[in-house]
């Protein structure tokens, strides 16, 4: 490895040293400033990407840490989301292999793209599926994760989920699946709820009023309009 892939060499022993027990947000401020060669702040002119080797950066150390404070403090200099490791991990695919719900949460709210994938394929619903995080899972897939992108094995999440033996991250993946909502509860719902207004409405301006001889108690006729099975 060459200069050309980290910046170690413009970072002092001290701060190198500092690294090593941790990030917090006062030395990952000094090793930009100390890299960047001015003060960290919101719209600054040089880049805030800082390599530390095998293209680790400092978003990555952070996730890795894990410190939302520093996440949020080097997104908040406008360090992007999508710089990749060595092997093409993203800190959001970091986030997602560990678990962390806030951090990605964090991560996508400053612009990370939900499909990202690493050089085989893996992207972070991949590695939800896998390793078993299910909370994250049902973030990823709300905020646009596709659920039908392969790995280098011809694997979807779903896949991934089943050979883990993750049957509640596997059931959010099934194919009648939407952002992890049943397709059938998801058009019978809203139109069960609709019905019900639509029938309120008509009882109001007296056109089926309850116990009348055409519109029966007040439960029978209206409850059989609910199963759109009888359409």
């Amino acid at each position: 490895m060459n200069d050309d892939d980290n910046d170690l060499h413009l970072i002092s022993q001290e701060l190198l040293a500092r690294l090593a027990f941790g990030l917090d947000v006062e030395t990952a401020r000094e090793v930009v400033r100390a890299v960047a060669g001015e003060e960290p702040r919101a719209g600054m002119e040089a880049s805030p990407v800082v390599r530390i080797g095998d293209s680790l950066t400092l978003l990555h150390l952070a996730v890795q840490a894990p410190s939302l404070e520093v996440v949020e403090f080097l997104l908040s200099i406008g360090h992007p989301t999508e710089v990749r490791t060595v092997v093409g991990e993203t800190p959001l695919d970091q986030a997602a292999w560990l678990g962390l719900a806030n951090v990605a949460g964090a991560l996508l709210a400053g612009g990370a793209n939900p499909n990202c994938a690493t050089d085989l394929g893996y992207t972070p619903l991949h590695r939800c599926a896998y390793y078993g995080h299910p909370q994250l899972a049902a973030k990823l897939l709300l905020m646009g994760a596709n659920k039908d992108l392969v790995d280098s094995n011809g694997d979807k999440p779903y896949d991934c989920a089943v050979a883990q033996g993750h049957d509640s991250i596997a059931s959010m993946l099934q194919p009648n699946m939407v952002n992890g909502v049943e397709l059938w509860d998801a058009v019978y719902v809203p139109l069960e709820a609709f019905r019900a207004l639509e029938t309120m409405e008509r009882r109001l301006a007296g056109t089926d009023a309850p116990g009348s001889a055409e519109g029966g108690d007040s439960f029978g006729s209206d409850a059989a309009d609910l199963d759109p099975l009888d359409e």
